[in-house]
Formats: structure tokens, C-alpha cells, sequence
């Protein structure tokens, strides 16, 4: 999995940059969160990870800055990303959620049925994540390229 960096000449072109807001990533692969947390830092977020639902739940509850957004997979064991998302939204309305899955039909029905607008199909690459990022946070439109 590669690890995006900003090219120098890149910043003018995506503008996808973070302005320091905090992301949590819930993965239970160990590749997929260093590798997401590597890319966004270096687009400028500040990363948490957890690696499931249920250690998700007990950082969120214990976090004084709430996260501006979370990125989770949706297959994962202990808490799965459906029963995560469930109990994040309980404990936080609102909450903007990017479910990820390499299953996409159900789990993504499932997604969106619990209110989650983004969803990726992984193995997904870091462009989309990047833009899906900036959209939600920037309300940026998405210009097709």
C-alpha cells in the first residue's frame, strides 16, 4: 500500500489539505492504519486509530476534542463497523462517518442506512479518501477531473 505525499507542485492542483482537524481511523489491519495514518498526516490532519468498533466507542469517549470525522471499516472483530456507527451516532448526532469495505453491497446498504453518506470500496486509494475527506470537511464540491 503506498503512502501518498504531497508533491511540491501538487498543493495548487488538489488543495486537499487539512487544516489540523482530527481524524479517527478504525481498522483492524495494521497496514491499512499505518498507511492512512502516514497519508493524512502528511496532508496536514492529526490522526487517532483504533482497531475496532469497541476501541473506537472507548476513545471517543474519552476524547475532550471530538474527532471532525471517522474513517471505519466495516468488517472488523469485537464491534463491527454497522455497530460502531450505531453507537457513535447515539453518542454523537451528526457524527460524519466514511465507512470502508472491500464487501460493498450489504455492508454499504447497511451504511447508508444508518445515515453514512461516504463510503469506500477498499482496498480504496488515498486520492478518494483525500477528496472524500475535503468535501465533508471543506464542503467543497467535488470537481470531476
Amino acid at each position: 500500500s503506498a503512502v501518498l505525499t504531497p508533491a511540491p507542485g501538487a498543493v495548487e492542483s488538489t488543495r486537499r489539505f487539512g487544516k489540523g482537524e482530527l481524524v479517527l481511523v478504525v481498522d483492524d489491519e495494521t497496514s491499512i492504519l499505518t498507511a492512512t495514518t502516514h497519508t493524512l498526516e502528511a496532508f496536514g490532519y492529526r490522526v487517532l486509530t483504533a482497531r475496532d468498533g469497541a476501541d473506537a466507542i472507548a476513545q471517543f469517549l474519552k476524547l475532550t476534542e471530538k474527532p471532525a470525522v471517522v474513517i471505519t471499516d466495516m468488517m472488523m472483530p469485537v464491534m463491527d463497523g454497522p455497530s460502531m456507527i450505531q453507537a457513535l451516532l447515539k453518542i454523537h448526532p451528526g457524527m460524519p462517518i466514511v465507512a470502508a469495505s472491500g464487501l460493498n453491497n450489504h455492508l454499504s446498504a447497511q451504511a447508508l442506512g444508518l445515515g453514512v453518506k461516504h463510503f469506500l470500496l477498499k482496498p480504496y486509494n488515498f486520492e478518494d479518501l483525500l477528496r472524500i475527506l475535503h468535501e465533508l470537511l471543506h464542503g467543497a464540491k467535488s470537481e470531476k477531473s
